[in-house]
């Protein structure tokens, strides 16, 4: 039972304060009440440890899944000062800056220095590709984004981009094919609506 877990959490923390029992019930609360009601537990404690870097890096990413980009950027800034090589902090702040804080050259040179520790990570590869391909380089885009997906072959939202590269390079018929097979294979992603609305635009089905 969820609920007595919190609790039992909750009361844990009040006989003697812990981060991985914090983390714990950061995880369970965004599971049964949502991204924006777990932030609580872990807020607390970096106001108290604000050098605790794992827990800023796990804040951080909650943060960003709820559209918090300020807030998240600035704990992954906090954890590259401490640990200015860490690929999660590099690549989340690259995505964040590009697409939330208009800073598209710093989001794409920390994806870039992702890329460079960590040239084999497909997650890295298609954050990359993925920002390069919404500038405008579409040659540089595309090819990191294939090489995550001959990494990831089943990752939808992977697939999809490498669709949208095929859009941007007119090989309409290769995109609708891939968008097919996307859709058909995935049920629920993140992407799901961009790849449906492309592919109307492609008159497909």
């Amino acid at each position: 039972d969820m609920e007595k877990a919190i609790g039992l959490y909750q009361k844990s923390l009040t006989i003697k304060d812990d981060v991985s029992v914090r983390i714990r019930l950061h995880q369970i609360l965004r599971k049964t009440k949502g991204v924006a009601n777990s932030f609580a537990p872990l807020e607390e404690w970096i106001n108290n440890n604000p050098n605790d870097i794992r827990a800023s890096g796990i804040l951080a990413m909650g943060y960003q899944e709820a559209g918090e980009a300020q807030k998240a950027a600035a704990l992954y800034e906090l954890v590259l000062k401490a640990q200015p090589q860490n690929i999660l902090a590099l690549n989340n702040l690259g995505w964040l800056k590009f697409f939330d804080l208009n800073k598209k050259s710093e989001g794409i040179a920390h994806a870039r220095k992702a890329s460079e520790l960590s040239p084999e990570q497909p997650a890295v590869m298609d954050t990359l590709g993925w920002l390069l391909l919404n500038n405008g380089d579409l040659k540089e885009g595309t090819a990191p984004i294939k090489k995550a997906v001959t990494r990831m072959p089943n990752d939808p939202n992977i697939r999809y981009h490498l669709a949208y590269s095929l859009y941007l390079a007119g090989k309409k018929s290769q995109c609708r094919t891939e968008l097919n097979s996307i859709l058909k294979d995935s049920q629920d992603f993140s992407s799901r609506k961009e790849a449906e609305e492309l592919l109307k635009k492609l008159g497909g089905q």
